[in-house]
């Protein structure tokens, strides 16, 4: 029988925010799908396709670029260039030379307020505090912190609760850059790929990163590389290093390629020949004899016309050739999405389509190694959704005016049994298989959970400082946990308010 709960839930945010000029901007905030969206459109190109974070600086250097291109007035007609010019309104002050308070070093703070009210639970609290100071645009230090009273009930949640109160630093580093050249020492996001609903490398999914990372930037080649020092997992050390070149043969096309190493072990130092920013981790795993979880990843994203685009990616955990013993019949275990996006396509109509299918075992290991799993603090470091899944997603936006937009969102989700942390399951291995029997399993595995999930709702922001926000959600699921035979429904109605103080005084 289909059930209903969770009838409402109610979110107040009421956020104080300064011009943050070096500021590195969480890779969740809004405007990285606006950019996305004028980036189809065919500017603020300079912005790096498939690699955020971006800095408020990086972003406003761009728009007053594009604010001084005459040629581009489709582009600016767009609510979302509206909108970007309006949040970005004082750094681009700043861009231009305008601003009288323009200083070689600057310090800006910001601290935000979000407060949750779910029917039948307690009303939760959740505090966000930073601080960025930055020299000649060159040098910068950012600090960030996060208090939420919901991690108490959060299952991945591996800190200390005091007197009610839980958190974490989600941003902690000292960064250097110039044209060329961006190095970043301590802790910060990283979100590598295309996909809306996820991407399939490196993702925001988990916590941020404690890293070294460089980038090297050309006009047609963008080098990127870290290493990471990840949570201990049964007492192991536990490493990640990954690298993305990024490439742009013609201003439509833009290519990438990756590869990463996740090891670890009881005592296991940082092993920097596997951690060669410029060694392949293949030659390094075969050659010097050196345990890893190594994955190879492509990507590509190509413009169809001025407002189109299409883009994919694929990722390689491991890939049968031989054919030689029984061993050899384990599954490939790979991911890739594919998927299609367009901006003003009919009016302000901007629309995509993604489909992810994401194979059993991908990211998980044996149980020889478990510390390998492409796990960071208990969550996925890729994919929301983990391992075992398909996943089809569709969505539409429309601007009904320059302050209103109306939204609709369908998903299908087909997860099955595997999970990344969970056993990695070898049946192929069983009496009963052999070579000449083979092996085979669906796609996904074992008994599946599917959930359909339709979202609309409507956004109202008439000013730069204010924004409301009304969505009703319904969630029907078969065979709920992977039980066979349990369903659940769900509907959702979500509001959410809210107010920037900074820049509602400013206008006063």
């Amino acid at each position: 029988m289909i059930q209903f709960r969770q009838l409402y839930r109610l979110i107040i945010i009421l956020i104080s925010v300064q011009c943050l000029i070096g500021q590195a901007i969480p890779t969740d905030y809004w405007v990285y799908e606006s950019i996305r969206k004028i980036q189809i459109l065919g500017s603020l190109q300079e912005l790096p396709l498939g690699s955020k974070p971006y800095s408020r600086s990086d972003i406003a250097s761009e728009l007053v670029k594009l604010k001084q291109d005459q040629s581009t007035q489709i582009v600016k007609r767009h609510p979302e260039y509206l909108h970007l010019i309006l949040e970005f309104e004082n750094e681009i002050r700043q861009v231009e030379g305008f601003s009288s308070d323009v200083q070689n070093e600057s310090i800006y703070t910001a601290i935000g307020l979000l407060s949750r009210l779910i029917r039948n639970n307690q009303p939760q609290l959740a505090l966000q505090a930073r601080i960025n100071y930055t020299i000649y645009s060159h040098l910068c230090f950012q600090y960030g912190a996060i208090m939420d009273q919901a991690l108490n009930s959060d299952p991945s949640y591996t800190g200390n609760e005091w007197r009610g109160i839980t958190g974490y630093q989600d941003q902690l580093f000292l960064q250097f850059e110039n044209t060329y050249v961006k190095a970043t020492l301590g802790r910060d996001y990283i979100d590598w790929g295309y996909g809306h609903s996820g991407s399939l490398f490196i993702t925001d999914n988990s916590r941020p990163f404690d890293m070294m990372k460089i980038t090297a930037n050309g006009k047609l080649v963008r080098f990127e590389s870290f290493i990471a020092q990840l949570d201990k997992m049964q007492d192991a050390e536990r490493y990640l290093t990954a690298t993305r070149l990024a490439i742009n043969p013609r201003p439509h096309i833009a290519l990438g390629f990756g590869q990463s190493a996740l090891y670890g072990g009881i005592n296991r130092s940082l092993d920097f020949t596997i951690s060669n920013p410029l060694a392949f981790y293949s030659f390094s795993q075969d050659n010097d004899q050196k345990y890893m979880n190594m994955m190879l990843y492509a990507d590509f994203a190509v413009s169809i016309n001025q407002s189109c685009r299409i883009y994919g990616e694929l990722l390689i955990d491991d890939f049968q050739i031989d054919r030689d013993k029984q061993s050899d019949l384990e599954p490939n275990e790979i991911a890739f999405i594919v998927g299609g996006e367009g901006v003003s396509l009919f009016r302000n109509l901007d629309l995509w389509i993604e489909y992810t299918q994401v194979r059993n075992r991908t990211y998980n290991v044996p149980e020889i190694r478990p510390w390998e799993k492409f796990l960071h603090r208990g969550e996925p470091i890729a994919h929301p959704y983990g391992t075992d899944f398909q996943l089809l997603v569709t969505n539409g936006e429309m601007w009904l005016n320059p302050s209103v937009q109306s939204y609709i969102s369908l998903s299908a989700l087909k997860k099955g049994e595997g999970t990344v942390d969970g056993l990695f399951t070898e049946p192929w291995m069983a009496d009963d298989v052999s070579l000449d029997s083979g092996f085979s399993e669906s796609i996904p595995s074992g008994v599946i959970e599917t959930t359909y999930s339709a979202e609309m709702g409507i956004l109202w922001r008439p000013q730069n400082y204010f924004y409301l926000d009304l969505a009703i959600r319904y969630e029907a699921i078969n065979n709920e946990y992977n039980i066979s035979g349990q369903n659940s429904a769900d509907m959702t109605v979500l509001f959410q308010l809210a107010v920037d103080y900074d820049k509602l005084f400013s206008t006063q």
